[in-house]
């Protein structure tokens, strides 16, 4: 076998070694997710497709659903997800939110459904 077919095996070897000590859904949710700025939802009528609102009407059997998305940190933002003052049902759901987590205030209805947060958590009261 030739020196460069060799080397080319080798180092497809070291490649599939390395990428199967990765967890799977890390390399799915990096794959699947968007990019979004900061998320700040103030009050039931900030639930809108600008503030990451992918589905839903706000209802318990129909919650808003945020999710699906990458979240960096940006200037003057504290949080990837800020909700507040709000009664509307909702979940957030696979959100990978580098450097910083989330707040909820005043909130009532809300689920958290994967949250990834590298370097900060999600917290509220």
């Amino acid at each position: 076998m030739p020196l460069r077919t060799q080397t080319a095996t080798v180092l497809f070897v070291i490649l599939v070694s390395v990428l199967g000590l990765l967890p799977l859904h890390f390399i799915h949710q990096a794959s699947a997710a968007q990019s979004h700025s900061p998320i700040t939802i103030n009050g039931n009528a900030g639930f809108t497709a600008a503030n990451g609102v992918i589905s839903g009407s706000g209802t318990a059997s129909d919650p808003y659903v945020i999710g699906g998305w990458e979240i960096f940190p940006a200037p003057f933002f504290n949080t990837a997800i800020s909700v507040s003052d709000t009664s509307a049902y909702f979940v957030v759901r696979n959100i990978i939110a580098h450097e910083f987590g989330s707040q909820f205030q005043n909130v009532t209805h809300f689920v958290i459904d994967g949250f990834d947060s590298p370097g900060g958590s999600p917290s509220g009261t």
